[in-house]
């Protein structure tokens, strides 16, 4: 295990949200209904974007080098800047059916790019979402989630067996895998998986120490 080079007591999770609005107008093409007809919103959005798994030192106040910030609120102010009082009249002129929906997915994946170039080497997991409000009474939320290539087998067995609520998708990814794998029974698969069985009891053992030791 010593060449894991996040140790259990060093991750930390974290939620950013930053909320806004927009004032835009906008019709809905073919749309059997007063939607049809040009109209405007002001439309609420909330930008929220989850890290499961951070290294204490990309935001350590005793870290020098650490760069104390994981996504910059002003940038993320910037998604939906564009589309607020727009030049150009109504949003159909760049969005040919500006739904809610079609909106709130064109702000996610501005928000993931964002996220991956505010990360710059960090090859981080995290979830995206957007929860984008037309009106005081209905709203699309829209969720993403973006892996960490760079993680091996060991790390994220590692990161599973830490108690945490964001940490579910690990583990489902984990079980997914196995249970491809049980339905080899050849004496290599059968062995494989006993030793990750118990390699896989003993991080859990040893997470479960560090948090009472922590206590």
């Amino acid at each position: 295990m010593n060449n894991i080079h996040v140790a259990r007591s060093q991750l930390r999770t974290y939620k950013l949200a930053r909320t806004g609005h927009f004032e835009a107008a906008h019709y809905l093409p073919d749309y059997p209904g007063k939607c049809a007809t040009l109209h405007g919103h002001r439309w609420e959005v909330t930008a929220i974007v989850e890290f499961p798994i951070i290294p204490r030192e990309m935001v350590s106040h005793d870290d020098p080098d650490a760069c104390g910030m994981l996504v910059d609120f002003h940038d993320l102010d910037e998604l939906w800047a564009e589309y607020d009082h727009p030049p150009y009249g109504a949003l159909n002129e760049v969005i040919p059916n500006p739904t809610a929906e079609v909106i709130s997915n064109i702000l996610l994946e501005a928000l993931c790019d964002l996220v991956e170039e505010s990360l710059g080497s960090f090859d981080l997991p995290f979830n995206a979402t957007i929860i984008l409000n037309e009106g005081p009474d209905s709203c699309v939320e829209v969720s993403v989630y973006r892996p960490a290539l760079a993680f091996t087998q060991e790390e994220r067995e590692l990161s599973a067996a830490i108690p945490s609520p964001w940490t579910d998708w690990l583990r489902g990814d984990i079980e997914r895998e196995e249970a491809e794998e049980r339905e080899c029974n050849c004496p290599n698969c059968l062995g494989r998986r006993a030793e990750e069985l118990e390699a896989r009891t003993h991080l859990a053992h040893l997470a479960v120490a560090d948090t009472v030791t922590s206590l």
